[in-house]
């Protein structure tokens, strides 16, 4: 028997693939996006970024220390996702998830950053937190 996607493509060859949902990283929707705090990046980019890194909810930790209210729901029960060295690249807009490599550190096109995102447990809005490391 074939597969669901294998009988689709020939019932509709002409119609476009549709955009698979879960890629775009269903715990982190742009319409529930509250802000950066210190340097902002396009959030396009970090969403980019855990999809393309496999990143799930299941890989964030609850944050007992962060002790802001949800300015959605006024909750305080916010999961965090935290890299201490990642790494922007100016040049093609993106961020880069690696472990201490010295190369990396002299290129001019990578800013090293400390970085942070904060995902409210309760209502799903999220934030970031980005630090400029020079």
């Amino acid at each position: 028997m074939k597969k669901f996607e294998q009988i689709n493509k020939y019932m509709n060859p002409s119609k476009p693939k549709p955009v698979n949902k879960k890629s775009t990283i269903d715990f982190l929707p742009v319409s529930k996006f509250l802000q950066h705090t210190e340097k902002s990046y396009d959030y396009e980019v970090i969403v980019k970024f855990f999809a393309s890194n496999h990143i799930t909810i299941k890989d964030f930790y609850s944050d007992a220390s962060y002790d802001e209210k949800c300015t959605v729901c006024a909750k305080k029960n916010w999961l965090v996702w935290r890299n201490d060295f990642m790494y922007y690249d100016t040049l093609n807009k993106c961020l880069i998830n690696v472990d201490d490599d010295e190369e990396l550190e002299d290129s001019p096109e990578l800013e090293q950053i400390d970085f942070a995102v904060y995902v409210c447990s309760e209502c799903g809005a999220w934030s970031t937190f980005i630090s400029y490391n020079p």
